[in-house]
């Protein structure tokens, strides 16, 4: 299920209210835990659990925590229908990926290529990566640059740092295809969202989510790589 962007501040609103109220539960770690953690129902779920097992929220809070799952699970529910309802990316977003798509994409592209030392194909799946809501920060280099495009060229010339590399991904690596299917692992599950098969790199990374993450992004794709070729 896809948490369209006006549920995502309902919980922050949730979560920001109760972190100004308990000392257990620090403001800056929730808003910075919550801003890094776009993604889905479960891991929303997975959030909860984690600072529970912190002790962030202590037992003794017992109940500001099922207030405080409450008000999370009461913002996802009621905007469930609407982000089930977004399937596919409205006409703004639609006209806001394509604008990305010919003014920034294919300086990205000749970035990965002169990385990888060879012109490599990329396909992407525009719609895919339009995450509805988000459309007026498409262009923004912590939507897909960050997430998708540096960690892509930072893999490359990793790999291609010597001869024996460059060979190895001319002779292996076909195409890169690059598209986000929310099902599956957690987004920053970043090593299971990467496969190397039948010479085709699938990049499954979620935009706009943890773009500090550059690094493990980046480790995510060598790792693949560098086991197959």
């Amino acid at each position: 299920m896809r948490v369209p962007y006006h549920a995502h501040r309902e919980i922050v609103r949730a979560f920001l209210h109760f972190s100004t109220t308990s000392a257990t539960y620090p403001f800056a770690a929730c808003e910075v835990a919550l801003n890094n953690c776009r993604g889905t129902k479960k891991e929303y779920q997975r959030l909860l659990h984690l600072h529970y097992e912190n002790n962030m929220i202590t037992r003794e809070d017992s109940n500001m925590r099922r207030t405080l799952t409450a008000y999370t699970l009461t913002a996802l529910v009621a905007f469930a229908s609407v982000a089930e309802a977004q399937t596919s990316p409205s006409l703004a977003e639609r006209r806001a990926i394509a604008v990305f798509e010919k003014d920034s994409f294919p300086a990205l592209h000749k970035s990965v290529q002169t990385a990888a030392g060879f012109e490599v194909p990329i396909k992407v799946d525009w719609n895919s990566l339009a995450l509805p809501g988000d459309d007026k920060y498409y262009g923004q280099d912590d939507y897909l640059v960050k997430t998708v495009f540096t960690p892509l060229e930072n893999a490359m010339k990793d790999i291609a740092r010597d001869e024996m590399g460059k060979q190895a991904l001319r002779e292996k690596l076909q195409a890169i295809s690059i598209h986000y299917t929310e099902a599956g692992s957690p987004a920053s599950a970043y090593k299971d969202r990467v496969k190397f098969e039948a010479g085709i790199l699938d990049v499954n990374f979620r935009p706009f989510t943890n773009s500090a993450d550059v690094d493990d992004r980046t480790k995510a794709i060598v790792d693949a790589l560098e086991a197959a070729l």
